[in-house]
């Protein structure tokens, strides 16, 4: 069963808190047929209160990886009150060269 968060797109996963994806066991079996948020985006809707996540670094690149073979229009958005959280270090390697557009005169 391969259920994702309605509010971040994680897989939902209930072995490990501190990573992406945690809801508890019985919340889970509670409300099987639903859509779930996981602990961290459930506390920001609620409690307006942001929990730091580990997020492994192979994880992150093959996400990266991924973003770079599709196509598509990547709108880069920070939080202003946590500035570390949201800024992608390695955004710039995202795009690819511009193409140049020469004019048929």
């Amino acid at each position: 069963m391969s259920v994702r968060c309605s509010g971040c797109g994680a897989l939902i996963q209930t072995k490990d808190d501190k990573k992406a994806g945690y809801i508890n066991k019985s919340v889970l079996e509670k409300y099987k047929d639903g859509d779930f948020y996981c602990k961290r985006c459930f506390e920001l809707k609620h409690y307006n209160r942001n929990t730091v996540l580990e997020i492994e670094d192979d994880n992150y690149f093959s996400n990266l990886d991924q973003i770079k073979k599709d196509k598509g229009l990547i709108v880069y958005i920070v939080d202003l009150l946590d500035l570390d959280g949201t800024i992608i270090e390695n955004i710039n390697t995202l795009s690819n060269p511009p193409r140049t557009v020469q004019s048929k005169r």
